[in-house]
C-alpha cells in the first residue's frame, strides 16, 4: 500500500513533464511561425521598395490583393507612372497588429518628372496583410498616386 502514493507521484510527475514538453513545442512552433512572418514581411517591404524605387511599377502592382470580404484594391493605371522617377523611398514607420498578420507601413517618397524636372514628395500609407496558405504578404491599399500628389501641391 505504501507504493501507491509514490507511484501516483511518479505518474503525476511524468504527466506534468509530458505536458510541459508539449506546451514548449506549441510555443516554439508559434514563435517559429511568427518569426517566418516577420522575415517574410521584411523581405516583401524591401522588395516592394526596390521595385518602386527603380520604376518597376507593373511588378510592384503584383503585390496588390484585397483580403477576402474586403473591398477590391484599385489597380493602378500603369501608364500614369511613366513620367515619374523615384529619387528617394524612406520607410518611416511599420506597425503590426497583435497576431502579426497585418502591418501598417508609412513611407515618404520623393520623386520627380522626367518631362518637367519638377520634384515633389508624397507620404504613402500602406496596409499589408499576410496570407498563410501560400505564406505571402499582400498590399491592400493603392500604390502611391504621384499625379494626385503634384496636383495638390500646385
Amino acid at each position: 500500500m505504501t507504493e501507491f502514493p509514490m507511484l501516483r507521484r511518479s505518474l503525476c510527475s511524468l504527466l506534468l513533464g509530458i505536458t510541459m514538453v508539449a506546451l514548449t513545442g506549441c510555443a516554439s512552433a508559434a514563435r517559429k511561425a511568427h518569426d517566418q512572418r516577420e522575415v517574410a514581411l521584411t523581405d516583401t517591404l524591401d522588395n516592394y521598395r526596390k521595385l518602386i524605387r527603380w520604376g518597376s511599377f507593373e511588378e510592384a502592382s503584383r503585390y496588390l490583393k484585397a483580403r477576402e470580404g474586403e473591398a477590391e484594391v484599385e489597380m493602378p493605371v500603369l501608364s500614369r507612372y511613366k513620367p515619374w522617377k523615384v529619387a528617394h523611398y524612406n520607410e518611416v514607420e511599420v506597425l503590426r497588429n497583435g497576431p502579426g498578420d497585418e502591418a501598417r507601413v508609412t513611407v515618404d517618397i520623393q520623386f520627380y518628372s522626367e518631362e518637367t524636372g519638377v520634384a515633389s514628395s508624397v507620404r504613402d500609407h500602406q496596409k499589408w496583410w499576410y496570407e498563410s496558405g501560400p505564406a505571402v504578404w499582400h498590399l491592400a491599399s493603392p500604390m502611391p498616386d504621384f499625379d494626385a500628389a503634384t496636383r495638390f501641391k500646385k
